[in-house]
């Protein structure tokens, strides 16, 4: 379908299987639902760093690939994540009372 765009900025909507929403079980005022919601400017707030290249070995010989009659390959990719402007994105919750 098409893009859903609030003031025009696009909204992405994400399973709670990626984003699961907090439940409140306990009696009183704040039973119910609370559905996360993230706003900001994800590029101002963090970046992602690429350390070294991806290193690629495999081996005939070694793990379980001897006795598996196999070849077996690893690779491993270095990166980081660092915050610039903490300010830059929030995180709110919609709250939804239990009936």
């Amino acid at each position: 379908g098409s893009p859903m765009i609030f003031k025009n900025k696009r909204i992405e909507v994400v399973s709670d299987a990626q984003l699961p929403n907090r439940v409140v079980t306990a009696a009183g005022a704040t039973k119910g639902t609370y559905y996360p919601v993230y706003v900001g400017d994800y590029k101002v707030f963090a970046t992602l760093f690429k350390g070294k290249n991806l290193e690629v070995a495999s081996t005939n010989i070694g793990g379980n690939a001897w006795a598996t009659d196999s070849t077996e390959v690893r690779g491993i990719m270095r990166i980081d994540v660092q915050k610039l402007d903490t300010a830059a994105a929030i995180k709110k919750e919609i709250f939804v009372p239990a009936a």
